[in-house]
């Protein structure tokens, strides 16, 4: 008789430890999980935002940093740019929209939406408010510093965060612009 509650103590502990051991594993691939989904978010909206600056001939950042408005210049029918560049005369926009903790690309009347879940606060940073653009210095901008913190859910609706910076280089000449 002691021999059989010596075995199931032993292996109500080991069931035990087992137990413990996979739930923390879970609550641990669930919390990475989220941080993965965060990254992506925030990878992906900056590889957007890059492609679309990359080309442009005219950056303005608002003053506030959430958004800024640029121009790119005419194609010809071949795709190609036409020289000397002109715009296209098309308004665009890239903005952020607290309410709905979104990053969108507004073209003409198109808005798309390329960020969900973006916040405000950089809560990697002590909670912080942070400006999404952040011109270089100088009167004309031929640098911008993009910065996007997205928050997820986790384990046990836990937030996750994501903060992603990188530094764009931009043309800028709006002489040939106006």
């Amino acid at each position: 008789m002691v021999e059989t509650v010596t075995a199931a103590s032993l292996a109500g502990l080991v069931s035990t430890a087992l137990i413990a051991t996979f739930l923390s594993g879970m609550q641990a691939w669930a919390k990475g999980t989220g941080k993965i989904t965060a990254d992506l978010e925030s990878q992906s909206a900056l590889k957007r935002i890059s492609g679309e600056l990359k080309e442009a001939m005219s950056v303005t950042v608002d003053g506030n940093g959430m958004g800024l408005s640029y121009r790119l210049p005419r194609q010809d029918e071949g795709g190609n740019f036409v020289v000397p560049p002109v715009w296209d005369g098309v308004n665009r926009r890239i903005e952020f929209n607290s309410g709905r903790k979104e990053l969108a690309i507004v073209t003409g009347s198109r808005r798309e939406i390329i960020a969900e879940n973006v916040i405000s606060k950089d809560v990697t940073n002590g909670n912080r408010d942070y400006r999404i653009f952040v011109p270089g210095s100088g009167a004309i901008t031929r640098q911008i510093t993009v910065m996007i913190v997205s928050e997820t859910y986790g384990a046990r609706r836990e937030k996750v965060a994501s903060r992603l910076r990188e530094t764009l280089f931009v043309r800028n000449v709006p002489v040939l612009t106006r």
